[in-house]
């Protein structure tokens, strides 16, 4: 895998910011013990300082925006479970691209690590081509049970942060999550990120998760208050 050194606003300029706004409370805290302040009506000692700082953080802020990181590519693939009865059950997976740069996604590859005896791929996305293997013990050595599709042109390549759903397969395992592969353009750079499978959060857990937060922030607002 490639990592590639690119210039991106965000948290080198905010993290010298926020070391200043420390550095420049605790110099307010001794003015404030000395009372260095001039009589009421004149401007105090520490407004110049104050002034001074405000332009040096937004020009930290602007100038750092363009702060030094290291981009890869990245990948979700989300998935969700269904019994169709007689043993079988099958999955469908929704692939994001989490890529914050100009890759384009063009291959999936799942590793199915569990015993099966099907394997069959139900439907593909347009313009994606599937396979499927079932492990072969007399294969030497064998080649453990897969699946993949892969993308037969740029334009229907997943773009950065985009998505693709209609990827799924029926099999006679319940497998739950398991480890993939996405690959990305430009092919001779050999880009690819490895993950795991996760299931589509259902709506009673976002909605168990919202009230929570919402509670959290309604007794956070009453301290706050009464205080």
């Amino acid at each position: 895998m490639i990592l590639e050194y690119k210039y991106e606003p965000t948290k080198v300029g905010i993290s010298f910011a926020f070391i200043i706004g420390i550095l420049y409370t605790q110099k307010s805290q001794k003015c404030r013990k000395r009372k260095h302040y001039f009589k009421k009506g004149r401007r105090k000692t520490m407004k110049p300082l104050k002034t001074i700082l405000i332009v040096l953080i937004g020009g930290l802020i602007i100038s750092l925006s363009s702060g030094p990181s290291w981009a890869l590519p990245s990948a979700k693939a989300l998935y969700s479970e269904t019994n169709l009865g007689g043993g079988l059950w099958q999955y469908d997976y929704t692939l994001y691209n989490t890529s914050t740069d100009p890759y384009g996604l063009y291959a999936l590859y799942i590793d199915i690590i569990s015993p099966i005896s099907v394997l069959e791929v139900l439907s593909s996305p347009d313009y994606w081509d599937p396979f499927a293997w079932i492990r072969d013990p007399l294969n030497n050595p064998p080649i453990p049970s897969f699946v993949n599709w892969n993308s037969l042109g740029v334009d229907s390549d997943i773009p950065p942060s985009g998505l693709l759903s209609g990827f799924n397969f029926k099999t006679d395992a319940q497998l739950g999550g398991l480890p993939f592969i996405a690959y990305f353009t430009p092919l001779e750079e050999n880009l690819f990120y490895e993950g795991t499978t996760a299931p589509i959060p259902e709506p009673a857990t976002l909605i168990l998760l919202g009230s929570g937060l919402a509670g959290m922030g309604f007794f956070r607002g009453r301290r706050f208050f009464k205080s």
